[in-house]
């Protein structure tokens, strides 16, 4: 089964964000972090996917799908290294806002 992915509120930590930069660096990464926990077999076992507080609900449920597809990409295709947008991660982002607003 796939592991699980937690939720949490969390205030902004600038040191999270210190790595992305120029064309990478988006706003709603300043809203939230999918985070990955490996074992010692590199095994992915569970994402918590954490998310700024006060946000308006509009910015946070976007936040969250950006994070999530985050989350489905690093599954399916491992590590982003430097390009964490990646094609990939643009194409798990809009099946989950397609998914969110019944578009097909």
């Amino acid at each position: 089964p796939p592991p699980p992915i937690f939720f949490k509120n969390h205030t902004p930590q600038p040191q999270l964000l210190s790595g992305l930069v120029g064309s990478e660096m988006c706003i709603r990464d300043m809203y939230g972090v999918c985070l990955t926990s490996v074992n010692s077999r590199g095994t992915v076992k569970k994402f918590v996917i954490q998310i700024c507080r006060g946000l308006s609900l509009d910015t946070a449920v976007d936040t969250l799908m950006h994070e999530w597809a985050h989350a489905i990409d690093h599954l399916e295709h491992g590590e982003c290294g430097d390009r964490p947008h990646r094609d990939s991660w643009g194409k798990h982002y809009a099946r989950i806002w397609r998914a969110h607003t019944g578009e097909k």
